[in-house]
């Protein structure tokens, strides 16, 4: 959006500016790779499309897209409690990155652009570590060429495609009960027969390595305090900050209780382990 602005860059990111010459030309060698991956993964979803095609099946085919979280800003290769057991079999000089001999992971530093004018990159609960582009495309699909901003998760995408099989998910698997599923399908929705996915009031949480978030509507809090602690969650109102720079815990005191609250439901379900938490 054109009113969007940039959230102050992870302490762990050097700007362009400070890097040598050197360091210039092995990070734009990192996004060149990059952008080769996604040229060749371009061509090829093509050949599927082209088979689907070629067979008859393409007009009763749902195609789903989409990426499984935030830029990754991991750095394999670099990664002292790893790099042990790789590097002795890669070579990562300037002359063969790309090759099959290397391991590149483009790290913080491009996750951080590619995931703006979100905050953070992947493993992190802000936005720019959770949200994930997705492409939806088929006979079921109401309107083309356009974007949508509604709000899903990636526990909609099954709910959506056992109504299009038009099954049921079982109650029971192997004479043991499971949990209902927690989506909601988006076939009302990408049919063009409803205008939103979930109601306002739908929360949806998440805890990755100690780093935990929920969204209820528009509100959202996230905690990645280290080492974990229950009082650093920040409060964030979405429609207004993207970037989530503007933390109105102490503003807005009883809409930050409610969303604690509603964290605390959440994490007591599913038995987040974390210090200072007890579900006894």
């Amino acid at each position: 959006p054109e009113d969007a602005v940039l959230p102050p860059t992870h302490p762990s990111v050097r700007p362009w500016n400070s890097l040598s010459a050197n360091e210039k030309k092995r990070e734009s060698r990192k996004m060149e790779l990059y952008s080769g991956m996604v040229d060749n993964l371009d061509v090829n979803i093509g050949r599927i499309v082209q088979h689907l095609k070629d067979i008859g099946e393409y007009e009763n085919t749902l195609i789903i897209f989409m990426s499984d979280n935030g830029a990754a800003g991991e750095d394999y290769y670099n990664n002292p409690g790893i790099r042990p057991y790789i590097n002795p079999y890669f070579n990562n000089d300037y002359e063969t990155m790309g090759e099959a001999n290397s391991l590149i992971s483009y790290g913080p530093q491009w996750a951080e652009a590619g995931s703006s004018p979100f905050r953070y990159y992947k493993e992190f609960a802000t936005n720019g570590g959770i949200i994930a582009s997705m492409i939806i495309t088929g006979p079921m699909v109401g309107q083309q060429n356009v974007i949508a901003s509604d709000f899903l998760t990636v526990m909609d995408i099954a709910p959506t495609l056992y109504d299009i099989a038009k099954i049921s998910y079982p109650k029971e698997f192997n004479g043991n009960s499971l949990f209902p599923l927690k989506g909601k399908s988006l076939l009302p929705f990408i049919s063009g027969r409803t205008t939103t996915i979930h109601a306002n009031d739908y929360v949806f949480g998440l805890e990755h390595s100690g780093n935990t978030m929920l969204r209820k509507g528009q509100w959202k809090i996230t905690n990645f305090s280290d080492p974990f602690s229950l009082s650093e969650f920040e409060l964030y109102n979405l429609d207004e900050d993207l970037g989530e720079m503007h933390d109105l815990k102490s503003i807005k005191p009883q809409k930050y209780q409610e969303m604690y609250q509603e964290w605390t439901n959440f994490a007591s379900e599913i038995q987040v382990q974390l210090p200072g938490i007890n579900y006894d």
